[in-house]
């Protein structure tokens, strides 16, 4: 009796997270349609307008950036904050480098559904 009940609840808890994944969309890489169309599409938008933005204040980068890199200058020319800015750029690399390689097992199905 126990073990008849215990399988009727494996079939509704798979019976409703298949209707989940059908009310919400693609829940992974194997997943396609409207949802997956649309995330793609905004990617392509946000990336274009993106692009434009940056090469947009890529002139103003060299005078913006060159007195914080410049020691012969003396300590008037460099700009305040320089060393917060070069401390905080240092460590968003590294904390980036961490989370890549602490995660990179989870692309594993992501990269198999595209390459496989």
């Amino acid at each position: 009796m126990a073990a008849r009940l215990q399988h009727e609840e494996g079939a509704e808890r798979a019976e409703h997270v298949r209707d989940r994944r059908e009310r919400l969309g693609p829940a992974g890489p194997d997943g396609s349609g409207q949802l997956k169309f649309l995330h793609k599409a905004s990617f392509i938008a946000w990336f274009a307008l993106m692009t434009v933005h940056v090469l947009g204040h890529a002139l103003e980068v060299p005078s913006l950036a060159l007195p914080d890199w410049r020691r012969g200058a003396g300590r008037e020319a460099q700009l305040a904050g320089a060393g917060l800015r070069l401390a905080l750029l240092g460590t968003g690399l590294v904390a980036g480098l961490g989370l890549a390689l602490a995660t990179i097992s989870l692309a594993d199905p992501w990269l198999s559904a595209s390459f496989g």
